[in-house]
């Protein structure tokens, strides 16, 4: 371990990064659950600033773990993710909802399109050997159900809206699959709105790095500069 590795360098909320997870973002490395958490929470704190409200909702990276698991009896478990409470805004109310997910080491993405009531997956790796399947039928009986209780209780069919998986740029390797997500997280409305390829994977490490570190809604008590 490098010296000030598990210095904290992002802090977002209840969502922060150390030294050691930013560096992800370096070279050819997988990144985790922490830059993507951040990176959520960036883009919603932008959001915000700039339209005072939140049309795009990025959950956490723990919420599509649990559904992935299993690990809930009910859409109770979850409650701290969907609130009314916690996050001061109805999802009902929102355009998009994004949803992380890991499986297998793979990130991909899905998003709940409220506004033209489709679902997408968001795969730089695709194909017919991805586990979408399985994992579909559960994110979208789980967020139904949240979604029509947050409805009170008249029903968002989320299983009969057209699920779509749009052609989308692939990573050439078994390593950059989170890159293209946090892309996907930033250019998605419905359609991508930034062209782009596994070229320019190496620009988007960097600049994704450098963003989180000089947001200015970042909390961490010290910033350290990371050398390139």
């Amino acid at each position: 371990m490098r010296k000030n590795d598990g210095e904290l360098l992002v802090e977002k909320g209840s969502f922060h990064a150390t030294q050691q997870e930013l560096r992800a973002l370096e070279d050819q490395n997988w990144i985790g659950s922490p830059v993507v958490n951040v990176f959520g929470q960036m883009l919603m704190l932008e959001q915000k600033k700039l339209i005072e409200t939140i049309s795009r909702h990025h959950f956490p990276t723990y919420f599509g773990e649990k559904i992935a698991k299993g690990s809930t009896k009910g859409i109770q478990d979850l409650e701290c993710f969907y609130s009314l409470e916690k996050l001061h805004y109805n999802l009902t109310q929102c355009e998009l909802l994004f949803i992380p997910i890991c499986l297998d080491k793979h990130w991909f993405l899905y998003v709940i399109n409220l506004k033209d009531q489709r679902l997408h997956i968001l795969d730089s790796m695709r194909g017919e050997n991805t586990p979408h399947q399985h994992m579909t039928t559960k994110i979208v009986d789980t967020c139904e159900r949240i979604l029509t209780l947050l409805n009170e209780g008249k029903m968002i069919s989320i299983s009969k809206w057209s699920l779509d998986r749009p052609q989308l740029p692939l990573q050439a390797n078994s390593h950059d699959c989170g890159v293209f997500m946090l892309k996907f997280m930033d250019c998605w409305n419905g359609k991508l709105t930034e062209n782009f390829s596994q070229d320019d994977i190496v620009f988007f490490r960097k600049k994704i790095q450098e963003d989180l570190m000089l947001f200015s809604r970042n909390n961490a008590k010290k910033k350290t500069s990371i050398k390139y």
